[in-house]
């Protein structure tokens, strides 16, 4: 993977997706002269179950806004896109699966990325709205690249990469994330199932920047990230020195 010098459009579900999946990638990149946007579809209003009413619902939507803007300021991204589609229900949009996915495809125009990072098909942990933005992610840079056709870029010049864990790391990892999911809803499948061999992906070294992707995964301190960071940091120097990707196109 090319990071020096290009121009790089993160597409993800919630605000601390960006820096729980992608943080350590995103500042390498930057380092390299990069520069990133960061899309997040949805405010992660349901962020945790103890948001019953509205008003707390709203003061958390505030609270990942704000966190979400520190968290990009520690990595170094320049634009974040926040929208506002419903949290958990990514994969059942309805009608609205067309509107999201022209709204991708118009910012892909936009930015006339060289890299776009989003999820592969199995969504790093299963969480449904992973699988579902991943899945319109990659379906929109289809949409950009037909569009230019011949006379501009090419397929072969948009770059789409979706993040994962391979499955050596899977399983023991879904068990610390196990303690932090609110309901099994919105979760497909166990993340083991459907992970690659380490054998099948590509990987970033981040050995450099793991500090400033936990400073960024710190940042969203809504989301209770010190317990994901202890329990990756007893894995194998492999977990947390790099970072997985799937070609996706």
């Amino acid at each position: 993977m090319d990071l020096k010098d290009s121009n790089i459009l993160c597409i993800f579900a919630h605000p601390d997706d960006e820096s729980y999946i992608v943080g350590g990638t995103i500042a390498r990149a930057v380092a390299e002269g990069a520069e990133v946007t960061v899309i997040s579809v949805t405010k992660g209003d349901k962020g945790f179950q103890h948001i019953k009413g509205s008003s707390e619902k709203e003061r958390l939507t505030h609270i990942r806004e704000e966190e979400l803007k520190n968290a990009a300021q520690i990595l170094g991204v320049k634009k974040i896109l926040l929208w506002d589609y419903p949290d958990g229900g990514l994969d059942n949009l309805g009608i609205r699966e067309k509107e999201l996915g022209d709204r991708l495809v118009e910012v892909i125009k936009k930015i006339e990325p060289d890299l776009i990072l989003t999820f592969g098909p199995d969504g790093v942990s299963g969480h449904r709205d992973h699988i579902a933005i991943g899945a319109l992610a990659q379906k929109a840079a289809h949409a950009y690249a037909d569009s230019r056709g011949k006379n501009t870029r090419t397929h072969a010049e948009i770059v789409v990469y979706g993040v994962t864990i391979p499955r050596e790391f899977a399983a023991d990892i879904e068990a610390v994330l196990a303690t932090r999911k609110k309901t099994t809803a919105h979760y497909h499948h166990r993340m083991c199932d459907d992970a690659p061999a380490l054998a099948q992906v590509e990987r970033v070294d981040i050995a450099n920047f793991v500090e400033k992707k936990f400073a960024a995964m710190r940042a969203h301190s809504s989301q209770n990230p010190e317990g994901l960071i202890a329990a990756g940091t007893s894995h194998p120097k492999e977990f947390w020195t790099y970072e997985y990707f799937l070609p996706l196109l």
